[in-house]
């Protein structure tokens, strides 16, 4: 799901291993969606329903019974929470932690939203970890589902894109400090990690254009050196969903001093994610498949 279209693959299996089978995109009206972590998202529900309906008629997923979803980074809330707390609060007491701690950190009632956490141990059993949380209104993830549900498909899996980019690269538990940039249309989400614990998540909704997105990772940068204790960078992860691929790599470069990497998921299923319709399904293809690529 994007501001201006819609996107989707369908896999198969293939000798063990998950497969592309599929990969379509469909154009929305101005008029049908907006996003918004607040207020309702589709805005013309005949018109954002056939485009849903069309897309799964073009991948022939039609006659499936389950669907993921990879809702875009501006619609929830994504938080990185750390302390004494979180370290030691087990099952039902870590949602109770994690849902008082989010109260002052959304914009909206969070009784009225849905909160999922994950935490994230440190390599080091001496050292904390942090739990990756994300919290997204009731009615707005039901609008989403409701539009597949529609077709007669059950969203199965609701994964927020930009998240699903970070947990692509935290199973690797690289060393030293990275940066993840998901870089869409009309949003952009900052993701900084240390040996594969998540530091900080921020997403910027609006001034998605490169100097506002430079300003954002100077700033990024700054704080992550004089609040985080970090010194350079290991390395920059990045999807770009809104400039080409090369050009948005080149301005990170330069903004930076270091060459990113591509976030290539789809090369890992058999198909080619280096062009816009591959950078727009990078989020689904990390949730669903082997891995970034």
């Amino acid at each position: 799901m994007r501001a201006n279209s819609l996107a989707a693959l369908r896999l198969t299996q293939s000798h063990g291993r998950r497969a592309l089978a599929a990969a379509a995109e469909v154009r929305l009206s101005e008029q049908s969606l907006r996003l918004s972590m607040v207020h309702p998202n589709v805005t013309d529900a005949a018109a954002f329903k056939g485009a849903v309906g069309l897309l799964l008629e073009r991948v022939g997923a039609l006659t499936e019974r389950r669907v993921a979803l990879a809702l875009p980074d501006s619609v929830a809330r994504i938080v990185v929470l750390s302390g004494p707390d979180i370290a030691a609060a087990r099952g039902a007491g870590m949602a109770d932690v994690v849902r008082f701690r989010l109260r002052e950190k959304v914009p909206f009632d969070i009784r009225q939203a849905t909160v999922v956490s994950e935490l994230v141990p440190a390599a080091n059993a001496t050292s904390p970890g942090a739990a990756l949380c994300v919290a997204v209104l009731h009615s707005v993830l039901q609008e989403y589902e409701g539009a597949v549900e529609s077709h007669g498909l059950r969203a199965g899996l609701v994964e927020i894109s930009g998240l699903a980019l970070l947990r692509s690269s935290l199973a690797s538990r690289a060393a030293g400090d990275w940066l993840t940039l998901n870089w869409d249309e009309d949003h952009f989400s900052l993701f900084l990690t240390r040996g594969g614990v998540p530091l900080l998540a921020r997403t910027v909704v609006g001034r998605a254009d490169p100097d506002g997105v430079g300003r954002e990772l100077s700033n990024t940068i700054l704080y992550h050196s004089e609040r985080l204790g970090g010194g350079g960078l290991a390395g920059v992860r990045l999807r770009s969903a809104h400039l080409p691929v090369i050009e948005a790599s080149e301005h990170v470069a330069r903004v930076l001093g270091v060459v990113p990497t591509v976030i290539d998921p789809l090369a890992a299923l058999g198909g080619e994610s280096s062009g816009e319709l591959g950078q727009a399904l990078a989020g689904v293809a990390c949730a669903l498949g082997d891995g970034p690529g």
